[in-house]
């Protein structure tokens, strides 16, 4: 079977209303997906033998900031590797991530991956190897590719496209970015920026824009009014490079952390992102200390320093890249990874 043809079952399948268990076609299997700004775990029930989810069964995160603790480092002019207490951060929440998952189902057949900051770290491997010999599950650092790749599988379940060469999935995380489409050949093609993302977003406002140069402060809030037209050239300057199929793209789909959770969150748009909604959220919080954008929300942020940096980072992009609006997924690179057959062989 051809890339297209597999895509395309895969999808189609989603749609399915056949029960899986009459078949017996149900395998409970769990993903650890170590990011750049966090760690989460998703457990789902999946038809292996359509490659589609069934249902999910338990999904957790924890805040981790690796992609945070390579900038310090190379702040401090030490080499790009992870420090000895964010590893030991690391492992303390995968271990109870996992301790979490089982009480709720024993048995899961589990894979880890990991991304742009593994990448990017000179232990990084030496790192996801300790974790391996800790908990009996082999890890990936998986090509910027394939991380699009995934992300496309998992982003395109929000699509209302029937020609999925109308539609481009956009991942954001703490670390990178990628662009996935398919061509018209019926290929995937991905535009790949790493080290430019949310944490990258943060490090400008810090740096470039406010000009803070101590290590120990962490927030860029509140960012100033003042500030937002260099911040926003900022951010427009990072994807400056991306080349997109813009002729044939109907439907934009956002998937990661950024364009899933952050943004939603602050424009108080779950389902869809006008480029409206986004300078509007940016325009009400420009001025407010970390603090004060949590006050102004029913539960705390722990990601809160990066909270108006993501809508900087978002709305430069889409003004940049000519969105007009976003479609949110929920799903995203963990839940294809779920299903993504070479990951389980």
């Amino acid at each position: 079977m051809t890339r297209i043809h597999w895509i395309a079952v895969l999808f189609l399948s989603f749609l399915d209303g056949f029960a899986a268990e009459a078949r017996h076609c149900l395998e409970v299997r769990g993903v650890i997906d170590v990011g750049s700004s966090n760690t989460k775990i998703r457990v789902a029930k999946v038809d292996v033998c359509l490659q589609k989810i069934d249902s999910v069964v338990f999904q957790a995160q924890e805040k981790v900031g690796y992609a945070s603790d390579l900038g310090a480092q190379k702040a401090a002019g030490k080499p790009e590797a992870f420090s000895d207490s964010i590893q030991a951060t690391g492992f303390s929440a995968t271990e109870r991530l996992l301790q979490a998952a089982r009480k709720v189902e024993p048995k899961i057949k589990f894979i880890g991956i990991a991304t742009s900051a593994f990448r990017q770290a000179s232990n990084g491997r030496l790192v996801l190897d300790a974790f391996a010999r800790k908990t009996g599950i082999a890890f990936t650092i998986l090509a910027q590719e394939l991380e699009g790749r995934l992300g496309f599988i998992g982003g395109m379940q929000a699509s209302i496209k029937k020609d999925m060469k109308q539609t481009l999935v956009w991942d954001i995380g703490g670390g990178s970015q990628q662009f996935t489409w398919m061509d018209e050949e019926g290929r995937l093609a991905t535009a790949k920026l790493e080290d430019a993302a949310s944490d990258r977003m943060r490090t400008i406002l810090l740096r470039e824009v406010k000009k803070i140069e101590d290590p120990t402060v962490k927030t860029p809030n509140p960012i100033g009014v003042g500030n937002l037209p260099r911040a926003l050239k900022g951010a427009e300057e990072l994807v400056a490079g991306v080349v997109l199929p813009s002729e044939r793209i109907q439907e934009v789909i956002g998937v990661g952390g950024v364009l899933s959770a952050s943004v939603p969150r602050m424009t108080g748009k779950p389902d869809a992102l006008m480029a409206a909604d986004v300078s509007n959220a940016i325009k009400t919080h420009s001025n407010h200390s970390d603090d004060e954008i949590n006050a102004s929300f029913s539960a705390p942020d722990p990601y809160v320093e990066t909270s108006v940096s993501n809508l900087i980072l978002v709305s430069g992009a889409m003004k940049k890249l000519g969105f007009a609006s976003i479609r949110v997924s929920t799903f995203g690179t963990t839940e294809g990874a779920l299903v993504y057959p070479e990951l389980w062989r």
